[in-house]
């Protein structure tokens, strides 16, 4: 009988407690328009989030030296045929609009401004 009236009565607490406070609480990290560039230190944090795409941390992450050693004669593709359509497409000078290689680079500088 005394487990008929705990649950409700917990129910009850919970829902009397409720998380009102923590649904009020302003997004961390989140600058609104107004605030973004009202002081050097959040300025400087957004110009520098739109240089944060700009970096590359390894070789297989930087797509730029496709497009400015392969579609040159700086770099000669290898491997078997149909490995690397996509670098071999430019090395080509044959680059549609779905080339994998084009699109990572154009996706991290839009990355980016997006970050402004």
């Amino acid at each position: 009988m005394k487990n008929r009236y705990i649950f409700p009565l917990m129910l009850g607490l919970l829902v009397a407690t409720g998380c009102k406070k923590f649904l009020e609480e302003p997004a961390l990290g989140y600058y609104s328009n107004e605030d973004l560039f009202a002081n050097d230190a959040t300025a400087r944090t957004a110009i520098n989030a739109a240089y944060i795409p700009l970096t590359f941390s390894d070789a297989a992450a930087n797509p730029l030296w496709v497009l400015g050693d392969v579609a040159t004669d700086d770099v000669i593709i290898g491997g078997n045929a149909g490995e690397q359509a996509d670098y071999t497409s430019i090395d080509q000078y044959n680059i549609l609009p779905g080339n994998g290689a084009v699109q990572s680079l154009w996706a991290r500088y839009y990355d980016g401004i997006g970050a402004l």
